[in-house]
């Protein structure tokens, strides 16, 4: 089955107060540390970016999907790599990935793909809802849409998670699902990771 990714990057990371995608993590930002993690696992990848905001030169070859629904968070990133994905026929299954997860690793990414691609239905990790594997399909696409067009409705992942019958893996251990919004929770990151490779 052909399974692509999207890192979703383009959020204004309001809790950070800076952008997340370009935090430091050793020699390259944290954009590039997690799409090199994800381009072990999917050939294909996609990054959710706003057209304002920047991309690392080793990334700019990568194709760039937009929201067109701006501050509507991460739904508007998966509807619009769902939309791309439906347009490109071969594309199966969608990997989300958002970039302030430093510690993912690939086992993680890998048993999304394989579950994902036998159940055929959305697969997170127990009440983490990202990363995620969801089924490149038009019902799940019409139901985002929907979702960021009433004004009413929560515009979570959950609800798409539940709303198509999603499997929930047990979490696995150590902190490959660890994310980082706040600067404080970054720095403390920053650290662990420094300590594990010198």
């Amino acid at each position: 089955m052909s399974v692509a990714a999207v890192i979703l990057a383009g959020g204004d990371s309001r809790r950070m107060g800076q952008d997340k995608a370009l935090l430091p993590m050793g020699q390259q930002t944290l954009l590039e540390h997690v799409a090199q993690r994800v381009q072990q696992v999917c050939q294909t990848l996609w990054l959710s970016r706003q057209p304002h905001q920047p991309v690392p030169a080793p990334l700019t070859s990568l194709t760039q999907l937009h929201d067109s629904d701006l501050q509507q968070g991460p739904l508007a990133g998966i509807a619009a790599a769902l939309n791309y994905a439906l347009q490109q026929k071969s594309v199966q299954g969608l990997l989300v990935v958002p970039v302030d997860l430093p510690f993912v690793d690939t086992e993680v990414l890998t048993t999304l793909c394989q579950q994902g691609d036998t159940v055929q239905r959305p697969v997170c990790f127990g009440r983490h809802y990202m990363p995620l594997y969801l089924p490149v399909k038009p019902a799940i696409c019409d139901f985002i849409h929907a979702q960021l067009n009433r004004h009413d409705s929560r515009k979570s992942v959950a609800s798409v998670f539940f709303e198509f019958n999603g499997v929930q893996l047990p979490e696995p251990k150590g902190q490959s699902l660890t994310n980082t919004n706040t600067l404080s929770e970054w720095e403390s990151a920053r650290s662990h990771w420094e300590t594990l490779h010198g």
